[in-house]
């Protein structure tokens, strides 16, 4: 179905008819491919045009791209931050559009074996709660939602991000890039030890949860504000650093049906 082919449909309902047609579309295509002996058909894509199946895994934490990410409701209960995710996503035009939010679930989807994708679920900020101030940092303002029926992304395409209060405007964040941690920073040279590593997908598909880790990495600053102190733990969080992290956190992983 084309706009050419329905030229009084409106665009929302072309775009739709398009999302309800699409996985039996996509099904009927690959299965006449096969039936063809079309040898791009890949394992792969034959599962992934029968679509996944009625079981799914949802946690609470998750590691991949050099990321450890927490839900948002866990980090309310802790003093540290790992609920921050930025997603840029090119439109029809081909322009870049960064969207920033918090991380609110967590969704694996099991397309038969060990074939498996984790979604995000997250609370987006829409055009009206995002801007640069005079020095380049990226503000954001949580009082502005986006209001969408498809609030998930791959958690392949997640970034992280730190939000940090602004002093100098009222409701508004400033969303801090975060290093991935198999990053390292060598000068002029960046050394990547190894590929991203998705270490919370075998674990999560055997039930076993991987703990968060703190962000402690944030090397930004702002010289546009005055400095304040910090409490010791209390703004900080005393639970940093990777192994302390994990025994403190292993007995409290979270799983829901």
């Amino acid at each position: 179905m084309t706009m050419s082919e329905n030229p009084n449909m409106p665009v929302l309902s072309l775009k739709r008819k398009h999302k309800d047609n699409f996985p039996n579309w996509f099904k009927s295509n690959v299965d006449q491919l096969q039936l063809e002996g079309d040898g791009n058909v890949v394992t792969d894509l034959t599962w992934l045009a029968r679509g996944p199946s009625g079981f799914a895994v949802k946690c609470k934490r998750f590691v991949i791209n050099g990321f450890r990410f927490r839900t948002k409701d866990i980090d309310n209960e802790k003093n540290t931050q790992n609920c921050g995710v930025r997603v840029t996503a090119t439109t029809t035009n081909d322009a870049d559009v960064t969207y920033c939010g918090k991380l609110v679930d967590i969704i694996e989807l099991d397309y038969s074996g060990p074939r498996k994708v984790v979604l995000f679920e997250c609370e987006w900020v829409n055009d009206r709660g995002v801007k640069q101030d005079e020095l380049g940092f990226t503000l954001v303002n949580f009082g502005h939602r986006l209001i969408t029926e498809e609030p998930y992304v791959l958690a392949s395409q997640a970034l992280q991000v730190f939000y940090a209060k602004d002093l100098v405007e009222k409701g508004w964040h400033v969303a801090i890039n975060i290093m991935p941690r198999d990053l390292f920073n060598m000068g002029e040279m960046h050394v990547d030890d190894g590929e991203t590593y998705l270490e919370g997908d075998v674990q999560i598909a055997d039930h076993v949860d991987v703990t968060g880790i703190d962000v402690d990495n944030v090397d930004e600053v702002r010289a546009n504000v005055p400095p304040i102190p910090v409490n010791d733990e209390h703004e900080i969080g005393g639970d940093q650093g990777y192994e302390s992290d994990i025994e403190h956190e292993e007995h409290d992983f979270m799983f829901e049906d």
